[in-house]
C-alpha cells in the first residue's frame, strides 16, 4: 500500500512474482520496477502423482514420463550443476535468513559522493532495492551483488560487486552467531583513495570477517572522453564474464 520512491517518483507494486522450488517450496514476491520484496516464504506444496499427458499433454509428443521430460528440458550447464551439487534442499532455508545489519561505502577520498539513484543493492532470497526508495531497512537477507555510481568533481565511477557465494553464507553465520538484538552490525565496502583498492568486511560489535573473494569490475567515465574510459579502469575477474556469475539455488 505504501509503495517506495523511485528517482523521486512515488511508485507502487505492479504485481505478484511466484517463484516455484524444489521441494515443494513456494515464495511469493511484490515486484515493482525498482524493488522486489519477498513477502511470503512460508508455502509448502502437497506431493501429487501426475501423468506427463496431465501435466502437459504436448509433452507425449517428446517423452513418455514426467522426469524424462523435466530431464530433457534442462541445458547443459544446469545437467553440470545437477551432477556436481545435486538438489541441495537446505540452501534454500539459508537464503530466506535475515540478518541485522546496513550496507555502507567508505570512501577514502573524502570528494567521493554517492549517486543515491543509482545504487542497487540485490540480496540472496531474490530481493532487490534503490538505496534512494525511502522504505526503511530492517533485516535484510545476505548480500549477493551491488550496482553503485559515485562522482568525484566531474568522473564518474561505475562499479559492480559480485560476492562469493559461500563466502557471504559463511560470514553472516559466523558474524551473527551470537545474536544480540541492540548490536547492528554494518557490511563495510571501504574504497581507496584512487579508487582501485576495494576492502570488504562484515563488523558486528567488536568482530570483523574480511570478504577476500568477490568479483569487482569498474568503469570510469571522465569529461575528457577518453578512449581508455571504454574498457574497465579496474576489474579483478577478467577470465570470468559477468553474465556467467551464478549462485548454485538460481
Amino acid at each position: 500500500q505504501e509503495g517506495y520512491e523511485n528517482e523521486q517518483k512515488h511508485e507502487n507494486y505492479s504485481c505478484f512474482l511466484v517463484t516455484l522450488l524444489p521441494g515443494g517450496k513456494i515464495w511469493l514476491y511484490l515486484n515493482g520496477i525498482a524493488r522486489y520484496s519477498l513477502v511470503c516464504d512460508t508455502l509448502q506444496a502437497d506431493t501429487i502423482d501426475m501423468a506427463l499427458g496431465d501435466f502437459d499433454k504436448d509433452a507425449l509428443l517428446v517423452d513418455s514420463t514426467v522426469e524424462d521430460y523435466c530431464k530433457g528440458n534442462l541445458n547443459k550447464e544446469q545437467v553440470a550443476n545437477l551432477k556436481e551439487n545435486g538438489v541441495p534442499y537446505e540452501l534454500w532455508s539459508k537464503y530466506q535468513e535475515r540478518f541485522n545489519y546496513d550496507i555502507e561505502f567508505e570512501f577514502e577520498d573524502n570528494l567521493c559522493k554517492i549517486d543515491s539513484f543509482h545504487f542497487a543493492k540485490h540480496f540472496i532470497n531474490g530481493e532487490f532495492n534503490y538505496a534512494c526508495d525511502g522504505v526503511k531497512v530492517g533485516e535484510q537477507s545476505r548480500p549477493k551483488q551491488l550496482y553503485l555510481k559515485w562522482n568525484v568533481a566531474d568522473t564518474t565511477y561505475t562499479g559492480e560487486f559480485f560476492f562469493d557465494e559461500q563466502e557471504v553464507l559463511d560470514m553472516f553465520s559466523k558474524g551473527f552467531s551470537h545474536k544480540t538484538a541492540n548490536i547492528r552490525g554494518k557490511f563495510m565496502v571501504k574504497v581507496s583513495k584512487y579508487n582501485n583498492r576495494f576492502d570488504i568486511y562484515l563488523q558486528v560489535g567488536s568482530r570483523r570477517i574480511a570478504l577476500t573473494r568477490t568479483k569487482i569490475h569498474v568503469f570510469r567515465d571522465t569529461p575528457l572522453n577518453l578512449k581508455e574510459d571504454e574498457k574497465p579502469f579496474y576489474n579483478n575477474h577478467r577470465d570470468v564474464y559477468s553474465g556467467d556469475i551464478h549462485f548454485i539455488g538460481e
